[in-house]
This record gives structure tokens, sequence and C-alpha cells, in this order.
């Protein structure tokens, strides 16, 4: 482990001396840890235990922003004159930032979240290994079994030159299970995320993976689902990605800034939805994948209501959109590790609950469908399409068969409109969201949700 004040003195001082002649300048560096296992086909496929240290400067100067990456501490000088001179180069206008306040704090991860540290490579291999095992005891029809894990703890430290010196350790856990069957000509695949918080919820979950490699040969053995109009039950898994994929994306800040046609849809007071719906990202609450007390400018996090009643009333952003938006900063400026740019991201995405059973939800539905996890979405400004794990029928407030290959899609304003019930019991998942090559943790959580009408197409 490095000498980490020696380093934040030199940093302090590099800066001080080189914010001269911008409007602006930051310096993240870091160091990490980390663990990958990936088994496929009964074999580990790779292991690796990669160390990192790096940053990157930013300088702001007339609006034109100038970046530079480095990987030893020696190069951080270099590194400052680079991302000065890049800055002047692309200088247009008048640099805009929101006003922050000066912040100096020392974030440390709790000892639950590091309790994967103790644990040694063979242990975690071990328990990969029986995972994969007992998935392949379910039948003939299972075709492949991928069991990943991944840990890390990092630590970051920021910078800038507004007098912000901020320091992070952030721990993270990750373990998938993916389940793929096969039945003459017709496959079946399903996932469960084995863990998203820590090491010790990694244990004892033999009969969620019994369950997944159930469903997945159930599946080759279910009809594909008939295209048509149906009402639509999401389950709290399925809810939680459309929130963050169909509507998060919508509300970050660069997105809309960006864009001027959207940015005259996504108008602040405009009714987008149900009365029911209320959604909000909230990325201050600890202990989860997308949890961070500062974002990637030394903002404080914040919870950032964006949906309220069906309501447009907020958006994520940086301290660049937040100021040429003219509205205000709240922590939601990421990147995907020290040596990558901040941009405006999610951090946990969340459909407030609402008043009713899944009992009470089921009821109401005369012919509909109750769509079951996720596979795949994706989103084309109002335009979505996601695929669900599997559904099952329902008729007069009754389950029935199972259906696989079940894509529903739609206009996301006039499908946000037909949501009728909202659940009360909230899951939270953990995953990982791409925008612009960064991959960053995240969190999305939501209950179950009712829609009076969404066109379903069998895959």
């Amino acid at each position: 482990m490095t000498d980490r004040d020696g380093l934040k003195d030199r940093v302090i001082e590099v800066l001080k001396n080189g914010k001269r002649s911008v409007d602006y300048m930051d310096i993240r560096m870091g160091e990490g840890e980390s663990t990958a296992i990936n088994i496929r086909n009964k074999r580990i496929e790779d292991t690796t235990r990669p160390r990192s240290f790096g940053g990157s400067v930013r300088a702001l100067y007339k609006g034109g922003w100038g970046f530079a990456a480095f990987t030893r501490i020696d190069q951080l000088p270099e590194a400052v004159e680079k991302a000065k001179r890049f800055s002047r180069l692309v200088a247009r206008d008048k640099s805009m930032l929101a006003e922050v306040s000066v912040v100096r704090d020392v974030v440390k991860a709790s000892d639950s979240e590091k309790d994967f540290l103790n644990k040694s490579l063979g242990k975690k291999v071990k328990i990969l290994k029986h995972y994969d095992k007992v998935a392949w005891t379910v039948g003939p029809e299972i075709v492949n079994v991928n069991v990943s894990y991944g840990d890390s703890l990092t630590w970051k430290l920021f910078v800038s030159s507004t007098g912000s010196v901020i320091e992070q350790e952030k721990a993270l856990v990750y373990s998938l299970l993916q389940v793929t069957a096969k039945k003459s000509d017709v496959v079946g695949r399903y996932h469960i995320h084995l863990t998203d918080t820590n090491f010790t919820a990694l244990m004892n979950r033999e009969e969620e993976v019994l369950t997944a490699a159930r469903i997945a040969v159930k599946l080759t053995r279910a009809p594909q689902v008939t295209s048509g109009s149906y009402e639509v039950i999401l389950d709290p898994l399925l809810a939680g990605v459309f929130a963050h994929e169909a509507f998060g994306h919508l509300s970050e800040g660069d997105n809309v800034y960006e864009n001027p046609q959207l940015a005259k849809v996504m108008r602040l007071g405009k009714r987008f939805g149900s009365p029911l719906l209320t959604i909000y990202d909230d990325p201050s609450e600890m202990g989860f994948r997308g949890s961070y007390k500062y974002d990637d400018e030394g903002v404080a996090s914040s919870r950032v209501v964006l949906l309220d009643k069906g309501v447009l009333a907020g958006r994520m952003h940086s301290r660049e959109t937040a100021g040429k938006m003219n509205e205000k900063p709240n922590g939601h400026a990421r990147a995907a590790g020290v040596r990558t740019t901040p941009i405006v991201r999610m951090g946990i995405t969340r459909i407030a609950p609402g008043k009713s059973s899944f009992e009470e939800i089921l009821a109401g539905v005369k012919k509909g469908l109750y769509c079951i996890n996720w596979q795949a979405g994706n989103t084309d400004h109002e335009r979505f399409t996601f695929t669900a794990g599997y559904a099952r029928e329902i008729n007069n407030g009754k389950l029935g068969r199972v259906v696989r290959d079940v894509k529903l899609t739609g206009s996301l304003f006039e499908t946000l409109k037909k949501v009728s019930m909202v659940g009360r019991e909230v899951v939270i998942q953990g995953g990982s969201c791409g925008k612009m090559g960064q991959y960053i943790p995240e969190n999305s959580a939501a209950p179950h949700v009712r829609i009076s009408k969404v066109e379903v197409i069998g895959v």
C-alpha cells in the first residue's frame, strides 16, 4: 500500500502551482485491488487479482475542458500541463460551473462491506464451483452454466482548485449465475444475482440456484407468448430496470442539455405519468453498489425526485450541466475510474412504493401477463423495448401457464400514463450501467407495477 498522506500532500502542492491561468482544475487519483473469477462449462475460465494505480487531471478554460491521465505519480506535473494546454485548444465561450461547497472529508468503507478481504481465493473458487455443480444437477437439458464473481477495494483522492480535498474508500462485491438449457431447438435462459452487497450474502444460496436452473429448463418446454396488447404486471426486478433504462437516462442532465429536441420534451412541471408513479435517484443511502457520499466532482450525493406523482420534477446533474441549465447541482457526476472523465450518471434509481399488495394488483387483471425478471432492455429516447426473463399468463386474476420470449415495447410517456397500480413491497437489485463506454456500479429498486396496456411481441 502506498503512502497516501504523502501522495495527498504532493497532489495538493502540484495543483496549487498548476491551477494558474485556468478557470478551474481538479485532480483525481486512486489505487485499488480486485478479484475476478469466471466459471463456464464446468471450467474455470479465468481468475485475476490485479492491482491498479493512476489518476487524471481536468482543466477548464473559457468553457473548454482539457483532460490528461497518468499511471505514475511522477507523471502528474506533465499531466497538469497537458490538461491546461488541451483546455486552451478547445476554449470557446465562458466556463459555467454551478457553485458548490468546499469539502474536506475522509470516507471509509464499513467492515461488513469489506468482509471479502479475509476470504482466500481458494474459498471463493470453492463456493462458485459448488453452485456450478448444483445447477448442473437439475437435468440433461442444462447445456451451460456461467458463474462469475468479482470484488474490489478502491481508494480515491479528489483535490480541486476551489479547495476541496476528499478521500473515499469503496468496497464492491458482485456475483452472477446464468443458466442455459436446451431441448430440441428451444433454448431457455435465466439468471440471478448471488450477491451485490457483501461476501456473506453469497453463502447458502443453493435453493435459489436450483430454482434458476429449473426455470431455464421449464422455458425450453414453454410456449412462445402470443403477440398483442396486454394488461401487464412487472415484477420488482423488471420494474426497476424499466425505471432505470427507460426514464433514468432521459433524466440525466447532459442527455437533456445536449439534445434540444429532448429538452423541449423533458420540461420540468410537465405531466408524464400516472399520479401513482414517483421515481427518484438517491445514492446517499450508503451500503449499496450505487452508494457514494461524494461524486467524482466532490459534490455531495443527494436525493433527486425525477418524477413526482407523474409530473417531471427534476433531473440529475454535473456541476457543468447544472450551471448551463441554471439548476442546482446534486452530486451525479460519476466516472468509471480515476483515469476517465466524470459524466452524469444514476446511482440508486427507485420507484417509490404504493399501497397495494401483490394479491390486490393481480386480482383486477382479466387477461394479462405477469412479467418476471429481465434479459435485456434498450431505449431510443421515448421508445423502449424490454425482454422479460419469462412471464405467466393471467386469466381472471389467476396465474396460468409459463410463456417465453416476452418482449415489451412502446412509447415510454404513453406507458407511464397507463400505470394503474403500484405495490408496497420494494426489491433492490444491483448491476452495472454503461454510458459512453464507461461501466459503473448502480442499483435499481421497485415494487410490483401494473400497467393497463402494453404491446407485447413474441421474440
